[in-house]
């Protein structure tokens, strides 16, 4: 205890050390550019080699926060999808007739100068490009930092909130056979449809992409065990399509399930109504993956089923990360429905 309180005091005494150097340091550079910047009689004594490094300093600081407004207004914008690369481009040549406009404008268009100062923008322009480079290299590095960490919570979630998955296949195969045995087929056929899901979802939830065929097969028998739970008079208020052109493609997984599951929770089969209290269409044409869900609601309900709200939040998340400006997602409460759509380009 006694060495450790020892060496506490000497970090402190060495943090105290470099405090005082740094102070030190500082005031003897304030004090020589303030006789720098003193006056000899009319004359500056820093000179014209000191002016004109301080006005590139000016103009370089200048440059570099136009660079970082432009890197988060209009690529940011580009990079979300909400600008197509030729109205990004049509605004970016924009942005530099205007510098040329107003360098000409600062030199009274002088035909003379317009070279240097196309040149002045040339070097913008790169600089530019060179900011936008460096900073979306550092901002993509801190994201994969970011998802790194979050996956690797998630996991430890997982790990933490699961039972043994083999325990479970076991204990569910075991009803299975005891069902067939007791002759009830349709709760067998349930069990294994549920043994599926849980599979599926133990398995393949951990990997970034699965096929398409096996998503598509998930989502149909994830909703196949939500009908089980219904009733005959209430199975009719479902419609579920999936119509896919059989085009191999690749898709993260379990992204459609939330939407589905909150169609469910959030639907109130009281209402009488000969209309379809859920209407679910996935369709994948090409490389575009579209889903709507469209279900009857009442607010009462709606607060009585709340949840966090944490599984719609994890899918724009997911979304944002794997499918920058390749997808949209819509989400509206109007007139006792609620509406989202999906879209995303697998390619």
């Amino acid at each position: 205890m006694m060495e450790f309180r020892l060496k506490s005091y000497n970090n402190r005494i060495y943090q105290l050390l470099f405090v005082f150097v740094f102070a030190a340091v500082v005031l003897y550079w304030i004090f020589r550019f303030s006789t720098l910047l003193s006056f000899d009689g009319e004359e500056a004594y820093m000179g014209s080699l000191g002016l004109f490094l301080l006005s590139w300093t000016l103009i370089f600081g200048l440059a570099s926060v136009l660079a970082w407004l432009n890197f988060r207004l209009l690529f940011f914008i580009w990079r979300k999808g909400d600008l197509t690369s030729f109205q990004f481009w049509t605004l970016e040549l924009l942005v530099f007739a205007a510098f040329f406009e107003l360098l000409q404008w600062r030199t009274g268009h002088d035909a003379s100068l317009m070279r240097e100062n196309l040149l002045v923008v040339m070097f913008l322009a790169i600089y530019f490009i060179v900011f936008i480079w460096i900073a979306e290299g550092l901002r993509v590095r801190r994201r994969e930092k970011q998802l790194l960490q979050q996956k690797e919570r998630a996991e430890l979630m997982l790990l933490q909130s699961q039972l043994n998955p083999h325990f479970l296949f076991n204990a569910l195969n075991s009803i299975y056979s005891n069902a067939i045995m007791d002759g009830s087929g349709k709760t067998a056929e349930q069990i294994q449809g549920l043994s599926v899901l849980m599979r599926f979802a133990i398995e393949k939830s951990n990997l970034q992409k699965v096929s398409l065929s096996e998503e598509l097969e998930f989502l149909n028998r994830y909703v196949q065990v939500h009908l089980d739970r219904l009733s005959d008079e209430q199975r009719p208020l479902i419609e579920w399509s999936v119509n896919w052109d059989e085009e191999s493609a690749e898709i993260c997984p379990m992204l459609v399930q939330p939407m589905i599951e909150n169609g469910f929770k959030f639907s109130d089969f009281s209402i009488i109504s000969i209309d379809p209290l859920i209407k679910m269409n996935l369709t994948v044409e090409g490389n575009t993956f579209q889903f709507t869900c469209e279900n009857a609601c009442k607010a009462e309900h709606v607060l009585r089923n709340k949840g966090t709200g944490k599984g719609l939040n994890l899918v724009r998340q997911r979304l944002a990360n794997l499918y920058p400006g390749r997808h949209r997602l819509e989400i509206e409460e109007e007139g006792g429905f609620f509406k989202v759509f999906l879209q995303i380009n697998l390619n």
